[in-house]
C-alpha cells in the first residue's frame, strides 16, 4: 500500500497552494516477484515551497532502490536527517512508514517529481495462483488531485492467458474510475479529480470467489 502525503513542509507561513495536477504511477512485476514502482507527480505551487514528500507504509517487506528525478536528472542522496540545499532528497522512518523527503526551490511554477522505488516479494506465489494487492495513493492523502492513473505492467508469461478468466483483475477507488486491461500485460486504473481522503488501488486477486467480485467494484 502506498501513501502520498502532500504537504508544505517548510517556510513561512504565507498564502500559497499546492494543488496537485496528476500522480501517473507505473508498476512492473519483476521475475523475482517484486514491484518496481515509478511516480510522476505534478504539482502547481503558488506560492514559496522548499521541500515536498511523499510517505510509504514499511509493511514486511522491504523497500531497495529509491531514487529522486527531475526532468531526468537525479536529485542526490543526504544520508542526514535534516534540511538539505535543494536537489537533494533523505529517508526515514517515522513509526510504520518510510518518508521520502525531498528539498526544492519552488515559487509559483508547475513542477514534475519522479519517485522510484522497488518493492520486495510484492508478489504472493502460491502452489497454483499468484496475488497482487497495491494501494496506489492513500486515503490519508489530503488532497484533491486533478487526475490519477496506475498502469501495472505483468510478466511476459500473462500474454499466454485469458484475461478476465485466467488472469482476475481487482480495483478500489471512486465510482468514477475506470480498470481494464490496457494490453495483454497491462491493466491500468485511471480517475478524474480524485477527491481528498480517497484511496486508489487495485491489483490481482488470484481465484475466484466472492471476494474477488467485492473487489472488482470500485466503490
Amino acid at each position: 500500500m502506498l501513501l502520498l502525503l502532500y504537504l508544505p513542509i517548510r517556510g513561512a507561513q504565507v498564502a500559497r497552494s499546492f494543488p496537485v495536477e496528476q500522480v501517473a504511477i507505473e508498476a512492473e512485476i519483476l521475475p523475482d516477484a517484486s514491484l518496481a514502482v515509478t511516480e510522476n507527480i505534478t504539482v502547481d505551487f503558488s506560492g514559496w515551497f522548499k521541500g515536498f514528500f511523499v510517505k510509504i507504509p514499511r509493511g514486511d517487506t522491504p523497500i531497495e532502490d529509491i531514487s529522486v528525478k527531475e526532468n531526468g536528472e537525479p536529485y542526490t542522496f543526504n544520508p542526514g536527517d535534516g534540511y538539505a540545499p535543494p536537489g537533494r532528497w533523505l529517508i526515514k522512518a517515522e513509526g510504520d512508514r518510510f518518508l521520502i523527503d525531498w528539498s526544492i526551490a519552488a515559487a509559483d511554477e508547475v513542477r514534475t517529481f519522479e519517485v522510484s522505488y522497488r518493492i520486495i516479494d510484492a508478489v504472493k506465489i502460491h502452489e497454483d495462483t499468484a496475488k497482487l494487492y497495491r494501494k496506489f495513493i492513500g486515503e490519508a492523502n489530503g488532497n484533491k488531485i486533478g487526475a490519477a492513473r496506475a498502469d501495472l505492467f505483468l510478466p511476459p508469461v500473462a500474454g499466454q492467458y485469458k484475461q478476465d478468466e485466467r488472469i482476475r483483475i481487482c480495483g478500489h477507488g471512486p465510482l468514477t474510475g475506470e480498470m481494464g486491461f490496457s494490453g495483454p500485460q497491462a491493466v491500468t486504473w485511471p480517475v478524474k479529480n480524485l477527491p481528498p481522503y480517497t484511496s486508489l488501488g487495485g491489483g490481482l486477486p488470484g481465484g475466484g470467489g466472492s471476494s474477488y467480485g467485492a473487489c472488482r467494484l470500485l466503490v
